[in-house]
């Protein structure tokens, strides 16, 4: 009886995840009509109609279809305009790349649900939005309810819960590198991955020199990892970098982009940068909007940013550093550009 229930508990969830996979996603009947007969008839065995859901059919049949029902023909009905499959988003990236920014730049968008980092460590839930934030502040242990559901049943909530739409065109959330090599992450990690659905912003910083710098502050001095305008930068001290945890630094990370990008190739993808999304002309960051189905316009954030932009005055070996990795790859990092 305990391998029965247990049984039948696992397939009940397959076929809720089934479901909340599916949900709102475009149906499209295939609906087969035998043109053929002549004959007025009640009898419902003189055509035969067949249905087909969440699968886009081609108005055309295939050779399959043609060889073994070649007098019928097919016509493709499309129930359901509004798509919850076309429209889930996943950002990844390194640590300290602004993806915090990108997430709110994004939340600025009324097309746009935008969740931050809502996969953080067991028993807490950070980063929701829309009405999941308006009951995080109106119910007290509304989050811990929910991190509970989370840590019980991560795929399920991902469906669920982060990929709710909230009558928007589109949603996303952040899942970075370090979580994503984890292996408590492995099971959400292969659900995205098989789930061709999910669309993959890529995330990176050029200059992994200003990356580093700025994840050594934020975890070694400072404990700050972003702000807003209300809230005041704080002031650090020039900082003394050893040349070799630069370099391992630089190679993880490139070593974790590329890895990742192979991981997420057969995905819809869109890659841009921390600089990029900065520019003045924002262009990348419209271009991003084209990518996720949602209309241009100006985005705003109240963060901002953390580090200075003269790498000397921050860092206090910076001529042993830019010695050190002289006539190397990374040798552009030093530019003050």
């Amino acid at each position: 009886m305990h391998h029965l229930s247990h049984f039948y508990h696992a397939v009940v969830r397959i076929i809720e995840v089934g479901l909340l996979r599916f949900k709102n996603s475009p149906r499209i009947f295939d609906r087969t009509v035998d043109q053929s007969s002549t004959e007025t008839s009640s009898d419902n065995t003189k055509g035969r109609i067949s249905f087909r859901l969440g699968q886009q059919i081609s108005g055309n049949s295939s050779a399959r279809d043609s060889a073994e029902t070649p007098k019928y023909s097919r016509i493709a009905i499309r129930v359901g305009m509004s798509s919850y499959r076309d429209n889930i988003y996943m950002i990844t990236c390194p640590a300290r790349t602004g993806s915090t920014m990108l997430v709110h730049l994004l939340r600025s968008h009324p097309e746009i649900c935008s969740h931050d980092e809502v996969f953080s460590s067991p028993g807490t839930l950070g980063g929701m939005a829309g009405s999941y934030e308006i009951k995080r502040r109106a119910e007290p242990d509304f989050v811990e309810r929910l991190a509970a559901e989370k840590d019980r049943d991560p795929i399920k909530f991902l469906y669920k819960i982060v990929l709710d739409l909230q009558g928007r065109k589109a949603v996303c959330f952040k899942l970075k590198h370090d979580e994503l090599v984890l292996p408590e992450y492995k099971v959400l990690r292969d659900e995205i991955v098989n789930d061709r659905d999910f669309r993959i912003i890529h995330l990176r910083r050029e200059n992994l020199l200003r990356r580093y710098l700025s994840h050594y502050i934020a975890n070694r001095v400072t404990g700050v990892t972003w702000v807003v305008r209300s809230q005041a930068i704080p002031e650090v001290q020039p900082v003394v970098l050893d040349p070799h945890d630069c370099q391992k630094d630089f190679e993880t990370v490139l070593g974790r982009e590329k890895e990742f990008a192979e991981l997420f190739a057969e995905h819809p993808g869109f890659s841009i940068s921390y600089e990029e999304m900065i520019a003045p002309d924002a262009e990348k960051i419209q271009s991003l909007l084209d990518f996720i189905g949602v209309s241009r316009r100006e985005l705003t954030t109240t963060t901002r940013k953390l580090g200075g932009d003269d790498l000397r005055q921050v860092i206090a070996n910076f001529e042993e550093l830019r010695t050190y990795f002289a006539g190397s790859p990374y040798s552009k990092f030093f530019d003050q550009t």
